[in-house]
């Protein structure tokens, strides 16, 4: 008996589950609301000529204005090749920085695509 009774008092909410079914089964979707939300990424533009005259003049630590990753990396490299070189290296690193420098002020300028 008490099997029956539960049974019977589950029914009303089969019910109301069906009836919510039938009525969002009805909506179309352009009934529903459409929330977009766009997320623009905004990096500053570098300036080509301030990037050239900064790795001129300070060859790899000037490399940081363009491209911090960038810096880092060719400090490093500059370390590394200049020990080893006694400093000669730097007619190796320093116009690599240049080149490195005005790419990635220019690349900064480039508009991005937007994805689909």
């Amino acid at each position: 008996m008490h099997f029956i009774n539960i049974a019977f008092s589950l029914s009303p909410l089969r019910r109301h589950r069906r009836n919510l079914f039938n009525l969002y089964s009805s909506l179309s979707i352009a009934d529903a609301p459409t929330h977009t939300t766009t997320i623009v990424h905004a990096k500053p533009q570098k300036s080509v000529v301030a990037a050239f005259f900064l790795t001129f003049l300070f060859g790899p630590l000037g490399l940081l204005y363009a491209t911090v990753a960038g810096g880092v990396v060719m400090i490093i490299l500059a370390i590394l090749i200049g020990a080893v070189t006694l400093g000669f290296g730097a007619l190796i690193t320093w116009p690599l920085s240049i080149i490195w420098g005005v790419i990635a002020a220019m690349m900064s300028k480039r508009t991005p695509s937007m994805p689909a």
